[in-house]
């Protein structure tokens, strides 16, 4: 979790679910619950665009990691406001672990399109407001993710910097680079994956995620099979996680 210094990006976009991660997007990703970075979308007016969603999940996963102790499920809302490509998400999401019972993840950041590439720039900071201490050492990430849609494909890939934190070799900083790839298939099923590294433990710990979402109505519903890698003990933890959302 945030006190793994990895960051939570297991939330729900607005509009679909988020099992996608890398391209940090949300507010109608075409991506599922899981490992999602931020999220939202370029507002198409001159008008502020607002949106909210809510989120249950059967796991709490964030870049593969379990972040419940009880590995209970999540309950997670977030709340959307998009203005000439500007972007504030906050999202709230359930949470036990210690003495957290709650997170509070802030998105401001800046999405654009050049020559068809989409651009997404901004800063998370992820609040843990149960044992809140000051904002110098609660965990924030400034990230900058690079996507690109070509029919009924898309792949990304984003890179986030946690500055606060310590990497591997008692340095400050702390890095993660996500691959995304996504898919529409028959059905109206939307297919995701992503695979991500950082340097908080080591080079050769990594994470991954396969998952597939399906608009029923106006709920998302998700499967995903999620989990990662650590060196030092050469050992993989995975999971099976499924998730409903809807937005308003």
């Amino acid at each position: 979790m945030k006190n793994l210094k990895l960051s939570l990006i297991a939330t729900i976009a607005i509009t679909t679910l988020s099992f996608a991660g890398g391209s940090v997007e949300k507010v109608i990703i075409d991506t599922p619950v899981v490992n999602a970075p931020t999220t939202t979308t370029v507002a198409s007016t001159d008008k502020v665009e607002v949106g909210a969603s809510m989120t249950m999940s059967t796991r709490n996963i964030f870049r593969g990691v379990e972040l419940n102790a009880n590995k209970g499920m999540m309950v997670s809302g977030s709340v959307d406001f998009a203005y000439k490509g500007l972007y504030l998400n906050v999202i709230t999401s359930s949470l036990n672990s210690g003495n957290n019972k709650l997170e509070i993840d802030v998105y401001e950041g800046y999405k654009t399109e050049l020559g068809g590439v989409g651009i997404n720039v901004g800063h998370v900071t992820y609040l843990l407001p149960d044992t809140y201490q000051d904002f110098e050492t609660t965990s924030k990430e400034i990230y900058l993710g690079v996507s690109k849609e070509i029919a009924n494909y898309n792949a990304g890939v984003t890179f986030s910097y946690d500055y606060d934190a310590i990497n591997m070799d008692g340095d400050d900083g702390v890095y993660n680079v996500q691959l995304d790839a996504g898919a529409k298939a028959m059905y109206d099923i939307k297919l995701s994956a992503n695979v991500g590294m950082s340097d908080a433990k080591s080079t050769d710990d990594y994470y991954f995620l396969l998952g597939a979402t399906k608009s029923v109505g106006k709920f998302d519903l998700g499967i995903a099979y999620t989990g990662n890698y650590e060196d030092v003990t050469d050992t993989t933890t995975d999971h099976v996680v499924a998730s409903v959302s809807t937005s308003f």
